[in-house]
Parts: structure tokens; C-alpha cells; sequence
């Protein structure tokens, strides 16, 4: 297997106690069941107290239990994990070794993976990134189960014939067509932002090409059956305004923001910011959210957050029935636009746009946007109806 990751990934290593936020605050963390059999074969003081902080749910799942302050029990004073002290770091369960990174895998017989906005020391590494965006490709052990009997058909060994089992060839001919096709588009993405050109031109030419690529894969599989190419999702011609024109575009942000309404926040201050940012969308600001701050490099920050966002989330078109990527394609443009406004009402409250500041912003709103899976989907399946209701 293949495992594909952008080439900043290696540089992330924990900063434990000198992170101003911790990960093993406010979080619920679940054990995994490998983890969960080892910690309940721990001998002595330590492996009782393993047990008595390991909580259960209904449905049987696992996780450590939180003290004051929603700290993991095993968090101490020093903001040190007393597992890696007492254990070593190989004890951790599989949500703590991994975090803050994440992992997808894909039919191609890829893996590809990189670090989350969540974390400070990730965001630091991604927003100050000034390399070109590259990949790095390593050679890992298969890490997936295969399945036995699957059912997805055979050629006839006498006929040569399809048998007409679940999967035919030129469907899966088909599929592989799509995934080579969101791939493509998604590589090419990430490399416009690496052009020498503003953020906000950047961001225009990928939605133009979105809508574009969709009309003409959806023109494609039209012609391929027989039949009539669906209407343009989004129009391709109005894409400039979306981004260009300040009131259009706050109107669509302010349509994203609808929907964080609807989400449990993570942190309790989360609605009350959220409010504070729709209000401000009709302040007059110190500069347009795409225009670079004085002294600071905004412009850099939002191209890495754009491929951030455009590696992490546009790939997953693939997955999706009928050929439909385009949320994939305009939602992280989308979210790139959130967090340059957020930028800017930062300032609008008498803020700077610091680094650490920006760090703060990205990592707030990652935790709230990408850390609650329904809110995400949510967000995905609404893209396009917000964006055609505002531009049309």
C-alpha cells in the first residue's frame, strides 16, 4: 500500500507541556479495544488505577474519564500524560498516537494522511509553510482487513463472459475512471495556490474550474447513456462574485454559519463568537478578508489553509454516487473564506492578525467544523444549495 501524506507531515512532533492548549483537555477520548485489553492486563497501583479511569458507555464502547476542568484523569499537574510516563509512549491508545493526524483510505489501494488545524503545533507548521505544496509517497504493510467473499463477480472461466455477479468490469472501469478524474483535479488545485498570485484569485480560478469539471463529467456520462446533461449545479460564470463581491459572499458565509448553529459545541464560548462573527458581517472592516494584513502574511496563511483543506476533503468525491464532487471542490474554498473573515473580525475587535493569533483562529474553528462528523457532512450536503440560492 502506498501512503501518501503532504511533505510537511514528518516535521510534527507533540510539544506537550510548552502547547498553550492540550489535547487532553476538553476532549472525550475513546479507548480502542486492543488498548482497552492491554491497560486491563496492567499489574500493580498504576493498573487499578488504569481501570478506575476508564469509563463505559451503553453501547459498550470505552473511554477514559475526565476530571475538573474536562481533564483526562491521567493528565497531571504538569500537563504530562502519566500513561507515557508509567508506560511509555507505545501504551498510548490508538485516538492518542494518532492525533492530531488523520487517515483516508481509497479503492486505488492508497492511504493518504496528514496533520488536523486542531492541534497548535500542526496549524504552526501548515500556516507557515512556504515550500511548495508536495507529497510524499512511503511503501506500508497493508493495514486493511481484506474481506473474504466479497461477492464482487468473475469472469466465466469457460465463456470469458461476465457472470453477471454484483460488479461488472466496465462499471468498475467506470469508477476507476472518477477516482483518476477527482484525483487529477484535486492535484491540480493544490497547485494553483502555489502560483504567485493573490489568495483571492487563486480561490476564484479553482471554484470556476469546479463548476466547470462537473458540467463537463456530467456532459460526458450524459452522452456516454443516452441521455439529457442535469442543469449546471452552480454557475461557473458567477463564481468571481461570490468571492470578489463583499456583500454576495458574506451572505453565503452567513449561510455556512447557519449551520455551526446547529451543532453541539465543543466549546461553550462557540455560539456566543459565532453570533459575535455574523454580526460583524455588516461592520465595515480595516481591510477585505482577502487583502494581505500589513506586516503579517495572511496571504500565505490562507493559500496553506486552502490546500489544507482542498488535500484533506476533495479527494473524498470520489466516494460519492453519481459523479457528484462538486461539494467537495467549493466547500473548502468555502471554509478558506470563513477563516479569512474570522481574520478580519479578530481585527474588526481590536485584535491582531499575529501568527499566534491566526493560530488560535484556525484552531478553534477546526475543532468545532471538523471534529463533529454530522456537522461536516451537513455542511458538504448544504454547500452547493447555499452558494446556487445566493449567486443565481
Amino acid at each position: 500500500m502506498i501512503f501518501r501524506t503532504p511533505a510537511y507531515y514528518k516535521k510534527f512532533k507533540c510539544i506537550a507541556s510548552d502547547c498553550s492548549d492540550n489535547c487532553c483537555i476538553g476532549w472525550e477520548i475513546d479507548i480502542d479495544r486492543i488498548s482497552r485489553a492491554r491497560y486491563e492486563r496492567v499489574s500493580g497501583s498504576f493498573g487499578d488505577r488504569l481501570r478506575e479511569g476508564m469509563t463505559e458507555s451503553p453501547d459498550g464502547s470505552c473511554s477514559f474519564c475526565l476530571s475538573e476542568g474536562r481533564r483526562c484523569v491521567f493528565l497531571n499537574k504538569d500537563n504530562l500524560c502519566d500513561i507515557i510516563i508509567e508506560l511509555g509512549e507505545d501504551a498510548l491508545c490508538q485516538i492518542c498516537r494518532d492525533h492530531p493526524r488523520y487517515f483516508e483510505w481509497f479503492d486505488d489501494g492508497t492511504k493518504e494522511g496528514g496533520m488536523g488545524l486542531c492541534c497548535e503545533e500542526s496549524a504552526r507548521i501548515i500556516l507557515t509553510n512556504e515550500e511548495p505544496f508536495s507529497v510524499t509517497e512511503t511503501e506500508i504493510r497493508d493495514d486493511e482487513e481484506e474481506s473474504e467473499g466479497s461477492g464482487s463477480g468473475s469472469f466465466s472461466d469457460e465463456s470469458g463472459e461476465w457472470d453477471g455477479s454484483e460488479t461488472d468490469p466496465s462499471a468498475l472501469e467506470e469508477d476507476r475512471e472518477y477516482q483518476a478524474f477527482v484525483t487529477a483535479f484535486r492535484d491540480e488545485c493544490l497547485g494553483i495556490l502555489d502560483r504567485e498570485t493573490s489568495v483571492k484569485e487563486d480561490l476564484v480560478l479553482i471554484l470556476e474550474k469546479a463548476c466547470k469539471e462537473q458540467d463537463a463529467y456530467d456532459l460526458k456520462m450524459a452522452e456516454r447513456y443516452g441521455e439529457d446533461a442535469p442543469e449546471p449545479a452552480l454557475p461557473a460564470e458567477r463564481m468571481r462574485s461570490c468571492v470578489e463581491d463583499i456583500s454576495l459572499r458574506n451572505r453565503i458565509l452567513e449561510g455556512f454559519m447557519d449551520l455551526f448553529s446547529e451543532a453541539e459545541p465543543m466549546e461553550e464560548t462557540w455560539p456566543e463568537y459565532l453570533a459575535q462573527l455574523k454580526e460583524g458581517l455588516s461592520e465595515e472592516a480595516p481591510r477585505s478578508a482577502l487583502e494581505p494584513s500589513e506586516g503579517v502574511a495572511t496571504d500565505l496563511y490562507l493559500k496553506n489553509i486552502a490546500q489544507y483543506f482542498i488535500w484533506r476533503y476533495t479527494r473524498k468525491g470520489v466516494f460519492q454516487e453519481e459523479g457528484f464532487f462538486l461539494p467537495y471542490a467549493v466547500t473548502p474554498v468555502f471554509l478558506t473564506l470563513l477563516v479569512a473573515r474570522m481574520f478580519v473580525d479578530h481585527e474588526i475587535r481590536g485584535g491582531e492578525a499575529t501568527l499566534p493569533e491566526c493560530i488560535n483562529i484556525v484552531k478553534a474553528f477546526s475543532k468545532e467544523a471538523e471534529y463533529d462528523e454530522e456537522l461536516f457532512d451537513l455542511i458538504l450536503r448544504e454547500s452547493c444549495r447555499i452558494i446556487g440560492e445566493n449567486c443565481r
